[in-house]
């Protein structure tokens, strides 16, 4: 590693024990990182050159490429088996003295699974169902029996070779579950079912554990700037009430940029070609032709894209047809005049003439859900038509009747966000 030698002495002294590195000391993968920094390097430029990926853990090297066929130079078949190809073997093994095990060398299609350091990775990291079935039977066990019994269980029947006759050994098993479960929160989340159903059954028998509650993150994008000023305000409604406090709305950095259904639509369609870390959610109004591409298949108006990617369409109550965010707020708000300026519909106006039914007003622009612009009084010629970006603004003035204004029409974004939460897990 280049240390100097008093360096490397401490570093032995911590990650040792009476001469021996323990297997799987918590001190491993940093020590790992730091020998194998430079085969890192190397193993990275190779994958480079092959359009391949490349990732390790401690001793575990993964490649992957989205190619048909696996370039020669990371993988090669011979005599019914694979063997790590050339470029490799020379990197490893002769650039940097390691030995490659050819015998856990193998090559995982797509339409297998596709197994990395015990994680399913073919679409998203995930848990193999068979380890969760056995953490529940682990539980099953000791709720069948006391703590003790299935600890002799555990011990004899899940580690093999250990030395289970000295209890002395033995890790406690309520902290064997801890761990087990914390694995599983922190791959499936903290609010996926399999972690909240085991957690609470472990919390009955333990009564000192205290399951995780950790918000979920969702990836927000609408069409408007306005829209996000109206989610931010409707999540503080909510928090206030206690409500969907298992949710934590992430908006973009540059939420002042307008970018349409459209755009939003080419972004969603984009980011869904490939698995997501994090859940990304689109908003749309329901009011153009973008809208047939968003048919949802349930009452949430939610749109499951795939890789971790939603869009959820709005619905308006009563016979309203076409929706906007706007649509979500009580009506008599929308039509409260403030300094001679409100928010107007087509309806209003004769669709021939322009001409407002009781107003000495006209407009021209009869095509949107909520006409905010270009509403003129015929006497003065001044435009009395309340701007969007000035009802955002007046909401979070609190201005009166703004201040006592109720978010509830938001509750079916909130409602639809818990029912991606469910399909994500």
């Amino acid at each position: 590693m280049n240390s100097a030698n008093t360096i490397s002495e401490k570093i032995t002294k911590i990650s040792t024990y009476k001469g021996y590195l323990p297997q799987g000391s918590p001190s491993s993968p940093i020590i790992s990182n730091l020998i194998c920094r430079k085969l890192d390097h190397h193993l990275a430029e190779l994958a480079k050159k092959n359009h391949c990926s490349y990732t390790r853990y401690a001793d575990d090297i993964t490649f992957s490429t989205n190619k048909k066929k696996f370039p020669k130079a990371i993988i090669i078949e011979t005599h019914g088996g694979y063997f790590a190809g050339d470029a490799i073997t020379a990197i490893i093994e002769n650039k940097h003295g390691f030995e490659i095990n050819h015998s856990k060398t193998r090559l995982v299609g797509s339409n297998q699974r596709q197994v990395v350091t015990g994680l399913t990775v073919n679409k998203k990291p995930n848990i193999a169902k068979g380890y969760i079935k056995h953490v529940r039977a682990i539980i099953h066990h000791w709720e069948q029996t006391d703590e003790e019994t299935a600890t002799d269980k555990y011990y004899l029947r899940s580690i093999k070779n250990y030395p289970s006759h000295n209890k002395k050994y033995r890790t406690p098993l309520k902290l064997v579950i801890r761990g087990m479960l914390e694995f599983i929160g922190y791959i499936k989340g903290y609010q996926s079912k399999a972690y909240i159903n085991l957690s609470k059954r472990l919390s009955l028998l333990d009564s000192s554990y205290i399951p995780k509650k950790r918000p979920f993150k969702i990836d927000v994008y609408c069409e408007g700037k306005t829209d996000y000023i109206y989610l931010k305000s409707a999540q503080k409604y909510f928090e206030d009430k206690g409500e969907y406090k298992n949710i934590e709305i992430i908006f973009p950095p540059n939420v002042n940029k307008t970018c349409g259904d459209t755009s939003l639509l080419s972004f969603i369609e984009k980011h869904s070609e490939r698995t997501q870390s994090s859940l990304i959610v689109g908003i749309f109004d329901n009011d153009t032709k973008t809208a047939s591409k968003l048919k949802p298949n349930n009452s949430y108006q939610v749109k499951d894209w795939g890789n971790n990617v939603f869009s959820i369409l709005l619905k308006g109550s009563g016979d309203r047809e076409r929706v906007c965010i706007e649509d979500l707020f009580k009506e008599d708000l929308l039509v409260f005049k403030v300094n001679g300026k409100r928010f107007y519909r087509p309806s209003e106006f004769d669709k021939k003439t322009k001409i407002h039914n009781s107003e000495s007003l006209i407009c021209s622009r009869l095509n949107s859900v909520i006409i905010d612009d270009e509403v003129f009084d015929v006497s003065t010629r001044k435009n009395v038509a309340l701007s969007k970006a000035e009802f955002a603004c007046l909401l979070e003035s609190n201005t009166h009747p703004y201040g006592e204004v109720g978010f509830e029409g938001f509750r079916q974004v909130f409602s639809a966000f818990e029912h991606i939460l469910t399909l994500s897990n």
